[in-house]
């Protein structure tokens, strides 16, 4: 594990994912999003950011209309990380419009870290409810039903031993590089049988 400003050097022509591509970057803790470019081939543009979701329409953040009776709260760190790779990774969902009411429905964490980092466009899916309640239960349903899901810590160890971090930053997952230390093997505590 690496502290808070500690460089990440690495140089070399191989890499754990096996792509065999060369890379020669530098990461630093606070720093790695600033560098990374994704290469992929982007469907739209969205203010300078590219755009691999499906969508509708690129639209000024300004029209968009965030439903007021919204129940989830982002906290500040929540919305900078997700600014942070939107910014630096693309984007990779749209905001969902209602083409009902003309608020937001899906995406408002999305429109403020957007917001938070100056973006002026984003990508928007406009879709139909029939009714006020049909729409207000994809609202509530969308952050739920992530809620609901158990997250399979073998597995999300061996996802992060596969990703090269000279490769692209870990915080593109959305974790620390401490909470991927932590998640390792080698620092779970081994459990008891009983």
């Amino acid at each position: 594990s690496t502290g808070s400003g500690a460089t990440l050097a690495r140089q070399t022509s191989s890499s754990r994912t096996g792509s065999g591509r060369p890379f020669s970057k530098i990461w630093r803790e606070g720093e790695k999003m600033a560098e990374y470019k994704p290469e992929a081939e982007p469907k739209a543009w969205a203010d300078g950011v590219p755009v691999f979701c499906a969508h509708d329409a690129i639209v000024d953040v300004a029209k968009l209309v965030p439903n007021p009776k919204n129940p989830n709260q982002h906290p500040d760190n929540q919305i900078q990380l997700l600014g942070r790779i939107i910014r630096q990774a693309g984007w990779r969902q749209p905001i969902t419009v209602s083409k009902r009411s003309g608020f937001i429905v899906k995406g408002h964490g999305r429109l403020a870290a957007a917001l938070l980092e100056g973006m002026n466009e984003a990508p928007v899916d406009y879709q139909n409810y029939t009714t006020e309640a049909e729409e207000y239960a994809d609202l509530v349903a969308d952050n739920r039903i992530a809620e609901l899901a158990e997250t399979d810590n073998k597995l999300l160890a061996d996802i992060f031993a596969e990703i090269d971090t000279g490769e692209i930053p870990m915080e593109l997952t959305g974790y620390t590089e401490d909470e991927v230390e932590a998640s390792s093997p080698r620092c779970q505590k081994p459990s008891t049988m009983a």
